[in-house]
């Protein structure tokens, strides 16, 4: 059909056979798009949940097709924070978040880039860790450009985050997969707060997180500047407008391409 997909002609068309027929609707990494994620998608009052963040996110990955980007699933970062104690081993600690980055050869490499897209309780944030300015950056779209909440997130999750990064450096060398000579140098990194564009209300925070995601995707794949137009304000109409280009995009009837004209 032609049609433009819309909150009525959706209500009406999942209960067809002719629409169940096509679930899953799109599938991307083995992450399958189904009737139901549209219809949080359709909704304004809904979060995005993790099936759909992955989706967009390693479609993103592909899509910019560079090897400098790295995406890793949401559920590294819950897993790994999860089980995060100070007294268990390493083997404990870091074996089961590992797995999710073991193929991913390309990291530590000067230019890499890790995605990570996170889920905290009721709440999507981005963070992206890059090699090359050494820095574990934070986006929170619900601080915009204040500090207070993203100080605990940088305290709590930066540390963190580094100790999973040096335990992967050394398994690679251990491996063979990096040179012995090879240096982490730890201690010249550090994590800091990245201002992007403010949500007004309280359910949009994963739209941020794929706006986010595309514009920084874009910028390691074109060497652009690691930068966001943080001043820019997002209307209910527009988040209703990224929503309906999110579909059209599960649907096959945009390209990611789309999510240009959102540029944040």
């Amino acid at each position: 059909t032609n049609k433009k997909l819309d909150n009525n002609l959706f209500e009406e068309e999942i209960h067809t056979s002719k629409f169940v027929f096509l679930d899953p609707i799109n599938i991307e990494e083995g992450i399958h798009i189904r009737t139901k994620d549209l219809q949080i998608l359709f909704s304004p009052n809904e979060w995005l949940n993790d099936n759909i963040v992955n989706f967009f996110a390693f479609k993103l990955r592909n899509h910019f097709s560079s090897v400098k980007n790295v995406v890793c699933n949401t559920c590294f970062l819950p897993i790994y924070l999860r089980n995060f104690d100070l007294k268990a081993t390493d083997t404990e600690q870091f074996c089961l978040p590992y797995k999710l980055l073991r193929n991913e050869m390309q990291l530590f490499d000067d230019e890499s880039v890790l995605h990570l897209p996170c889920h905290r309780p009721g709440h999507w944030i981005y963070i992206f860790v890059s090699f090359k300015d050494r820095i574990i950056y934070f986006c929170d779209s619900m601080v915009g450009n204040a500090q207070v909440i993203s100080n605990e997130l940088i305290e709590n999750f930066g540390p963190k985050i580094m100790l999973f990064l040096k335990y992967i450096h050394t398994q690679r060398v251990q491996s063979g997969i990096l040179p012995p000579t090879h240096d982490f140098h730890d201690q010249d990194w550090k994590a800091q707060y990245l201002p992007v564009s403010v949500q007004k209300d309280g359910v949009n925070c994963g739209i941020f997180v794929l706006l986010n995601m595309y514009r920084m995707m874009k910028n390691v794949s074109t060497d652009s500047p690691r930068i966001f137009n943080h001043q820019k304000r997002f209307s209910n109409t527009e988040l209703s407008r990224v929503r309906q280009v999110l579909v059209d995009i599960c649907t096959m009837k945009a390209s990611i391409e789309a999510l240009d004209s959102f540029n944040p």
